[in-house]
């Protein structure tokens, strides 16, 4: 599984078929919590395109 840091503010999550769920969450552990999915596309792999949303600024932890 892979995380892109793209343009603007965007997060690109590649996931591959036979992804598991924990995989899956440390993987969008990763990326802001604000980010908002944006688009998703994908045949085989799902590639989910997450953009930082300027109206909810990220927690102060």
């Amino acid at each position: 599984m892979t995380i892109v840091a793209a343009a603007h503010g965007d997060y690109e999550v590649e996931v591959p078929l036979g992804t598991t769920a924990d995989e899956l969450i440390r993987t969008l552990a990763a990326i802001p919590a604000s980010a908002i999915l944006l688009e998703h596309f994908g045949d085989v792999d799902l590639v989910a395109v997450f953009h930082l949303d300027p109206k909810r600024p990220e927690p102060r932890t």
